[in-house]
């Protein structure tokens, strides 16, 4: 869940920055586009991590053969 020390300490951090963003430029789509990011990234990263999950895991079901 989303309910995580991780996530309160990257979502509070990332938060400060999209707020120094806004800030800097004084336009909210900035911020908005920074979250997109971060977003996206999420996604790509657990995405990535199931499938090197998942061909370690066939890696050692055909060692095991």
């Amino acid at each position: 869940g989303h309910f995580t020390l991780g996530h309160l300490v990257t979502g509070g951090l990332f938060g400060m920055l999209m707020a120094m963003v806004y800030e800097y430029t004084g336009r909210w789509w900035a911020s908005v586009f920074c979250h997109f990011v971060y977003n996206f990234s999420v996604i790509a990263v657990s995405m990535t991590g199931g499938l090197v999950s998942a061909a370690v895991a066939q890696r050692e079901v055909a060692a095991a053969k």
